[in-house]
């Protein structure tokens, strides 16, 4: 493993992170302690949350930044000139007929 890759895989841990905390928080059905933010985040029930949906939707975007962080150095690797091609021609054209 080179070191862009190691790098890679940690900062997508890190990135995932929070989404995966607060979907293990939904799952297990805990309500975390929010602190001075709980007066914000609850609401009247009849009018959408809108900071915590945005802190969901957020979280949920790191999420998807940390899936392209950890799948780019398997794309790289699979790039023709970083000779993990498949179909390596050396040069020749293939011709099926």
């Amino acid at each position: 493993m080179r070191s862009d890759d190691a790098s890679a895989a940690i900062a997508a841990g890190v990135l995932a992170l929070p989404f995966a905390i607060i979907f293990a928080l939904l799952l297990l059905h805990i309500e975390p302690p929010l602190g001075p933010l709980e007066s914000i985040l609850t609401g009247e029930v009849d009018k959408p949350n809108v900071l915590g949906s945005a802190i969901v939707f957020g979280a949920w975007l790191l999420s998807v930044v940390a899936v392209l962080f950890a799948v780019s150095p398997i794309v790289r690797g699979m790039s023709p000139a970083g000779s993990a091609s498949p179909i390596a021609t050396n040069g020749n054209e293939v011709s099926w007929s």
